[in-house]
Parts: C-alpha cells; sequence; structure tokens
C-alpha cells in the first residue's frame, strides 16, 4: 500500500515456497490487488527474465515482489529489461491507514498455466472461486488440522500453490522441499514423508511417474489411458459457476446435471481404452477387482462410480484407510493390491484416479508369475 498497490493491480511474486510467499499472497490480496506467482524454471537470470517479461507485458505488471538469491537475481534483471517494473522487498513495515473494501467477485489470483504446450495463460480467480475451491477440497479430502502435507510441487504451479494453501488455511502443518531436489533425487520426498509422518502429499502425474518402479515384477501395468473434459472444469460445485444445482443441497456442496454426464462419460472412456487394449470385456472373470479414487463415498456413489461400464466387479471403497491421497490415489490402491495378494496369476485389477481439470486415468494391473516378461504398454487412443 505504501508503493500505491491497490484494487485493480495485479502484483508479481517472485519467491520460493514458504512463509514470505504466503505473506506477500495474502498482503496482496488484502490490499485488493491480484497476485500472481511468476515461474522460475532452469536457465540463468538473464534468459528466465527474458521469458518472463512477455508475461509481465502480458498481465499489465506494474508491480513485482521478489526475494533474495536465485530469485532476486531475475528480478533484477527483469527489472532492467521492465524500466516501468516497481520491484519490492518482502520486509516492509506494516502500513498505516484504512484497507481498502474487498468484493467476493474481485479478482485474487492470477493462476499460471504450466506453459508445457504452449506459452502461458493467465486464468483469473476471484476470492469466491478460490475460497469455495478450497472449501471443496477441504470437504472432498477430507482434510483437518491434523494433517501433515509433504509438498514439493512449485508454487506458481496450480497444484503447489491450492495444494499449500488448503492445507494452511486447515491450520496443518506444511513441509516443502524444492522440486528440483525432488527431480534430482526422488526418494528425498518419500524419506521426508517417512520423517515427517506427512499424511498428505500432492504429486501429479509427472511425480507419480517418476516415483513408479517399472521394472519387471510379478505385477505389470497392462495399460494406461487418461482423458480430459475441459468443458467440465469447475462445475461440480455450486459456487464455481451459475448453473442451476441438482436438488436442495447446503451452499457450496451442490452437484451440478450439466458437468455430471460429461464427467461421467470421461471416466466410461478411459476405462473402455484400456479393456480394449488388453482385449476384456467388463464382466470378464479374469478382471478380479475395481479400484476407484479415495473420495467421499456420497460423492463415489452419486457422481463418479455410474460412469464405470456395467459388469465390472464393485468397486473397493479405501477411502477409510488414508483419505484422499491425491494422484496418489491410484499408487495406494495398487499397493493395497499387491500387499494384500489379491490377484491370482493371469488375473487383472482395474484402477480408476480422477482429478479436477476435468481429467480421469484407468490403469489396468496384470498379475503372473516372477518370470514374466513384462512391459509398460499404454493403448493408443
Amino acid at each position: 500500500m505504501a508503493e500505491r498497490v491497490g484494487p485493480g493491480d495485479v502484483v508479481g511474486i517472485l519467491l520460493p515456497a514458504g512463509a514470505q510467499l504466503l505473506v506477500s499472497i495474502f498482503g496482496t490480496v488484502r490490499a485488493a490487488a491480484a497476485a500472481t506467482i511468476l515461474p522460475v524454471t532452469a536457465g540463468d537470470a538473464g534468459s528466465q527474465a527474458r521469458k518472463l517479461r512477455r508475461l509481465v507485458d502480458a498481465l499489465g505488471l506494474r508491480f513485482l515482489i521478489a526475494g533474495d538469491g536465485v530469485h532476486g537475481r531475475i528480478a533484477a534483471e527483469l527489472g532492467t529489461l521492465c524500466p516501468a517494473l516497481t520491484i519490492l522487498a518482502t520486509s516492509v513495515d506494516r502500513p498505516t491507514g484504512a484497507l481498502p473494501p474487498v468484493a467476493p467477485d474481485d479478482i485474487a489470483v492470477i493462476q499460471l498455466t504450466s506453459g508445457s504446450t504452449m506459452a502461458p495463460r493467465g486464468a483469473q480467480l476471484t476470492h469466491r472461486n478460490l475460497l469455495s475451491g478450497l472449501a471443496s477440497l477441504t470437504t472432498t479430502s477430507d482434510m483437518t488440522a491434523a494433517d501433515v502435507l509433504v509438498h514439493w510441487a512449485p508454487p506458481h504451479h496450480d497444484m503447489g500453490l491450492i495444494g499449500m494453501l488448503v492445507n494452511v488455511l486447515n491450520g496443518a502443518r506444511t513441509h516443502t522441499i524444492p522440486s528440483y531436489a525432488f527431480v534430482r533425487r526422488p526418494e528425498t520426498l518419500l524419506t521426508l514423508l517417512a520423517e515427517t509422518r506427512g499424511s498428505g502429499n500432492l504429486p501429479g502425474d509427472g511425480a507419480t511417474a517418476i516415483l513408479l518402479d517399472t521394472n519387471p515384477r510379478r505385477y505389470a501395468l497392462a495399460a494406461i489411458a487418461s482423458a480430459g473434459r475441459p468443458e467440465a472444469k469447475l462445475q461440480l460445485f455450486a459456487d464455481y459457476a451459475p448453473v442451476k444445482p441438482v436438488g436442495p443441497q447446503p451452499p457450496g456442496r451442490s452437484l451440478h446435471s450439466e458437468a455430471i454426464p460429461v464427467m461421467r462419460e470421461c471416466i466410461r472412456a478411459v476405462v473402455g481404452d484400456v479393456l480394449d487394449h488388453a482385449g476384456l470385456a467388463p464382466a470378464d472373470p479374469r478382471i478380479r477387482v475395481t479400484l476407484f479414487s479415495r473420495l467421499g463415498r456420497t460423492l463415489l456413489r452419486r457422481v463418479f462410480l455410474p460412469g464405470l461400464p456395467a459388469g465390472l466387479p464393485d468397486a473397493l471403497s479405501l477411502t477409510a484407510e488414508t483419505g484422499h491421497l491425491g494422484a496418489g490415489d491410484m499408487i495406494a490402491n495398487i499397493s493395497h493390491v499387491i500387499d494384500n495378494q489379491l490377484l491370482d496369476p493371469g488375473q487383472y485389477a482395474l484402477g480408476v484416479s480422477i482429478g479436477m481439470g476435468f481429467t480421469a486415468t484407468a490403469a489396468l494391473v496384470r498379475s503372473g508369475p516372477p518370470e514374466a516378461d513384462y512391459r509398460l504398454v499404454g493403448p493408443s487412443a
């Protein structure tokens, strides 16, 4: 506020995950401005600054909060490239005077896309969007103040930011490690989970793939398929979109009739892909067990399980074991099959995992003799 940051401004944040990042986010949004966390990737400070300059121009940034170290060096380079950009330090005095009013539909955060397939783009999230999303994640994941989140995703990533915020706002503990440390040594994440007795982790698809062991074993991944239905995103809960909800549900918990069939069709499509690849019908007796994301029973029964093709074994309910683990649900479910020796040689387990976006992944695991020559394969669809 001392630097005249106020309503309508977009403030870039160039900080690692930690207390200063949270202070900067909360301070920015309470000043009635919008916060956007800028990505720090591989490369020297000059090359990263040149990439970020496009975001500064596209978002109309006039202010940037930056830390020390590599983030400070990038900010200095960016300030040279963008003379109109004001660099703010993280250690500032408490402002005096009245705080500006903030309305539920004011922009709180501009979430950047990953940039993996095209230049990053900004999605505008209002205070209402953000708080409804955090509340929904808390409810569906059964998160409490007793949880301990071990986090590696970078804060500019949606899972990095939202995953951290939902745990902090629940009053729970969060431990973070730099993303580059996880990529270089994935076991660092597992070690920290054990040391902190972590109850949750948001690995994402890439981290899940890094942690998976694809060497020949008795259990092999016979097929895997993923699909997305972006037209259904942010439509599950009433506060997300202006669609008439189904039934007299409490605020923020109402289900949208337009999104549910789209999500069910997505689930049906990925399950059909893996079954077709393996030459199996849903009622094939070799499919011994079906496992679904570890979500609440009501949500599974009312929304997601009806998307499974008829004929499959009833899905096991394993939510009580761990609660929702995000992308880790698939790993935990497959581990349950292996640890409890649920499959005889030649039998299959079908795992299905869903995520907001809306996305669905189906994986078919086959059991066979230990000496079998297994290969990691996936459907062509």
